[in-house]
């Protein structure tokens, strides 16, 4: 009898509960559409990086981990998935993603998704933008750019 396939997520436990009930409704949607059992176990944001510490020592643990500022790639990077190609993809299909830097390991390559941005409102001169040719940015590279130009 083939044994039961769980998926597994490690995240913390939001400060805004109703997004704690959002994303066990994500999961449990791509639960049934992938055809797997689902698990969330969440734990204080500060308590994340002892409990990586302790499931890379053991070998043994989660499937998906919500890393963050605490407990950052690129302190697993040998014990992570290389994910180049999907944070790629996940970045072309949604205009580029905020920084290219956020989910890379100390290789250089992604070993983490970004997984969510907390947006700000950006004030812009336009009549700067104007002096320089310059429309308003329309994707994060934009920002960059005209950052750079502005300088």
């Amino acid at each position: 009898m083939a044994q039961e396939r769980e998926l597994k997520l490690l995240t913390f436990a939001h400060f805004v509960p109703s997004s704690d009930d959002e994303l066990q409704r994500q999961l449990e949607e791509f639960g049934k559409q992938a055809g797997v059992k689902v698990r969330m176990d969440k734990v204080a944001h500060l308590q994340i990086p002892a409990v990586l510490a302790s499931e890379v020592q053991g070998q043994k643990g989660h499937d998906v981990i919500g890393l963050s500022r605490f407990a950052m790639p690129n302190l697993y990077a040998k014990h992570l998935v290389k994910l180049d190609d999907l944070v790629e993809k996940i970045g072309r299909e949604n205009g580029g993603l905020v920084n290219k830097e956020v989910g890379k390991g100390g290789d250089g390559q992604y070993r983490g998704v970004p997984w969510f941005y907390v947006s700000f409102p950006i004030a812009v001169r336009t009549d700067l933008l104007a002096e320089l040719g310059e429309e308003l940015p329309d994707t994060w590279d934009d920002v960059h750019r005209l950052g750079k130009l502005l300088k």
